[in-house]
């Protein structure tokens, strides 16, 4: 059994899903032009959102902590979105999939589709929950590598809008 572990650290470590580790998204970079089609069929343009703040939250509906996260980030949404927030979750499932999930947990926001990985490569994003902020200009303010903090958020949110 311990022949194995280095070889399968070994292949999780360059396979392309982790190869982004290195090149994640810090604070005060710009965030990337993503261009992704949501559930609902629209497209949506990280650019065109530009001069809004902006939470990007990059979840699954297979992951436990995502889930957790969902209602503060429905609450969030709620109470910031009439200041002009905006907010994205991007799943990497198949749309099937993400609609399921939907029928029984329904998000005001918009959920965008990422199955060739492209907004999971361009943040450099090898896991989730992920959570990024954007500033008005389009640069990345906070990062939150796991489940995020919710009175930080809040408190970073309110700090730009």
């Amino acid at each position: 059994m311990r022949k194995w572990i280095f070889p399968l650290v070994l292949v999780l470590l360059t396979s392309p899903l982790f190869a982004g580790l290195a090149s994640a998204l810090e604070e005060g970079q710009p965030a990337p032009e993503v261009v992704l089609r949501g559930v609902d069929g629209k497209f949506v343009s990280l650019q065109a959102l530009k001069g809004n703040v902006v939470v990007v939250n990059f979840w699954g509906t297979w992951c436990p902590p995502c889930r957790e996260e969902i209602p503060s980030l429905i609450k969030i949404y709620n109470t910031y979105s009439p200041k002009g927030l905006k907010v994205l979750g991007i799943a990497s499932e198949g749309e099937a999939e993400v609609n399921s999930f939907l029928k029984s947990h329904p998000i005001p926001y918009p959920v965008l589709l990422d199955q060739n990985m492209q907004a999971f490569r361009s943040f450099g994003v090898a896991f989730v929950p992920v959570t990024f902020v954007i500033d008005k200009n389009g640069n990345v303010k906070k990062r939150y590598l796991g489940e995020f903090d919710a009175p930080d958020l809040k408190k970073t949110i309110e700090g730009l809008l």
